[in-house]
């Protein structure tokens, strides 16, 4: 049996910490030379703040390493001292920096119904050879600032994490003669950058396209928390939220390819906004909402924008 004890309360990338390793009852005396110690992360997001989307989980690893001990482990309980140092930077195999280390955001308890779209858990895993099991404590990482930059995130094999928000939306029914001729899907990816083009994937199911018009919007998003941002999706935490409108523009000069699906128009933020971030106790974040308009009904999706530059952009967290 094994598990874990005296880890601190929280953890900051590039500094070392301590905590104990306790193995009991094996039942016969064998020499525990060495154990792995794991760090991974699960990011579990929910698109569109975004209780009614379904969760989407990615892993990945921060720390793999192994660590000397020379114990002999019998059917008394063996306390093992342990350090190790979680790094500031996620790698792939080449060793090419993908991205800093987001914090920890969320409760575990808030999983299932999170009240903000995005939570990141850690958890440290300690093996052992001899088939004593494993021994694995949920950690909570802080970092006072963090570079973490949500379009080069990797998940554990290295792949970036290309996201999709979605929306499926059926238009009023007078207009056609079968219901389904009135259904309208869109989708995107992330958008990153003050200026450039918007692109999503626009289809009508079982109809010609229909005429339309294009318009967005830019909201700009400051949380604020005294009890820490590592608690930003938990309910019982006191969270203040401010949500300003920071663009609004109609869109004269939107391409439809409709062979390819493709909508796409340039935008340009106006503001002088301050890239997105997450400190200990303060974050900004963007949403891009683009909206169609038919004769019939409209239809809106939401996607989050990073600003920055691609090797320092903090997290777009909303």
């Amino acid at each position: 049996m094994m598990f874990l004890s005296s880890i601190p309360k929280t953890i900051t990338p590039g500094e070392t910490f301590t905590f104990s390793l306790h193995v009991r009852h094996h039942p016969t005396s064998q020499l525990l030379t060495t154990v792995l110690i794991e760090v991974i992360g699960i990011e579990h997001t929910m698109a569109d703040n975004w209780s009614t989307s379904t969760p989407s989980s990615r892993m990945f690893s921060c720390l793999n390493t192994v660590c000397s001990v020379d114990k002999t482990i019998s059917t008394e309980e063996e306390e093992i001292p342990l350090s190790i140092q979680i790094p500031t930077m996620i790698y792939d195999s080449s060793k090419l920096v993908y991205c800093t280390l987001p914090p920890t955001v969320g409760s575990s308890l808030q999983i299932g119904n999170p009240t903000k779209g995005v939570c990141v858990q850690y958890f440290l895993q300690v093996r052992a050879p001899i088939g004593t099991g494993l021994a694995q404590q949920e950690i909570t990482i802080l970092p006072n600032e963090t570079g973490f930059n949500i379009d080069r995130f990797v998940d554990i094999s290295g792949n970036s994490l290309n996201r999709q928000y979605s929306t499926t939306t059926r238009l009023h029914d007078g207009l056609f003669g079968n219901i389904n001729k009135g259904t309208v899907s869109l989708s995107g990816e992330i958008i990153s950058g003050a200026q450039g083009e918007a692109s999503f994937n626009l289809n009508f199911l079982y109809a010609p396209p229909l005429p339309f018009s294009v318009s967005f919007k830019i909201y700009q998003t400051h949380y604020s928390s005294h009890q820490g941002m590592g608690q930003i999706l938990d309910a019982t935490k006191v969270t203040q939220m401010r949500r300003i409108k920071a663009q609004t523009e109609d869109v004269l000069g939107f391409i439809w390819e409709a062979k390819t699906g493709v909508l796409s128009f340039p935008y340009t933020l106006d503001n002088d906004c301050v890239p997105n971030f997450v400190g200990v106790t303060t974050a900004v974040s963007y949403l891009f909402e683009v909206c169609l308009k038919f004769s019939c009904g409209s239809v809106k999706l939401s996607v989050p924008l990073v600003l920055g530059e691609v090797s320092s952009a903090p997290p777009a967290y909303h």
